[in-house]
């Protein structure tokens, strides 16, 4: 089973410097703090860390709240998970793939794959593992689609691709997705931050 991206981020939307992308990105994050107000949790892994922005958000999520959390991340690429340490030591970063993640059954709290899925031949298999090692909760988000190509065409981006961002091999509507995910757990919210899809599961 391959793992079809980019090392690290496409596009570098986490430190970009123009104004509709960091309001894009305020959209994002407002909407993910949404659905972490709603549970409580002390062990964090995030499958799929890329440069482990996500992840670091969840760490000072949790120091605003007071709370101490463990986060535990990885991704497939070496050069991607050296940089995270760097950037951010105060997370646990490893080499893994999102098909096993080498940890023990229900061992975290709360699980998250971040635009994950879309590069992955086998988005399935990678939720088996990804639920396998939650206790109870599981943070999913993916572009939202056709919504996320259209945006890229607008702004005349991957054109010869019809909109299509490198690596992204699967395409969900937002009930394409809530129908996937609701497979493996009960569903507790689902927010569409544009131009994603988030969804908020309880493991069954």
């Amino acid at each position: 089973m391959n793992i079809t991206q980019p090392e690290g981020n496409y596009f570098d939307k986490y430190q970009s410097k123009s104004k509709v992308v960091n309001l894009i990105m305020d959209g994002f994050f407002g909407n993910f703090d949404m659905l972490l107000d709603g549970i409580e949790f002390s062990t964090v892994y995030e499958a799929g860390c890329g440069e482990g922005y996500i992840s670091h958000h969840i760490y000072n999520y949790s120091l605003e709240k007071q709370k101490r959390i463990k986060i535990v991340a990885s991704d497939l690429s070496e050069k991607v998970v050296d940089k995270a340490k760097c950037d951010f030591p105060h997370i646990f970063f490893r080499v893994n793939s999102i098909y096993d993640l080498r940890e023990e059954s229900e061992l975290y709290d709360l699980v998250v794959a971040s635009e994950v899925l879309e590069h992955l031949e086998e988005p399935k298999a990678a939720l088996d593992e990804i639920f396998r090692v939650s206790k109870r909760y599981t943070l999913i988000s993916v572009p939202n689609e056709p919504i996320w190509r259209i945006s890229n065409l607008l702004r005349g981006k991957y054109v010869g691709s019809m909109g299509n961002t490198p690596g992204h091999i699967k395409h969900w509507s937002k009930m394409q997705i809530v129908r996937l995910v609701g497979e493996y757990g009960k569903i507790l919210e689902v927010r569409c931050p544009f131009p994603w899809t988030m969804i908020l599961c309880e493991k069954k």
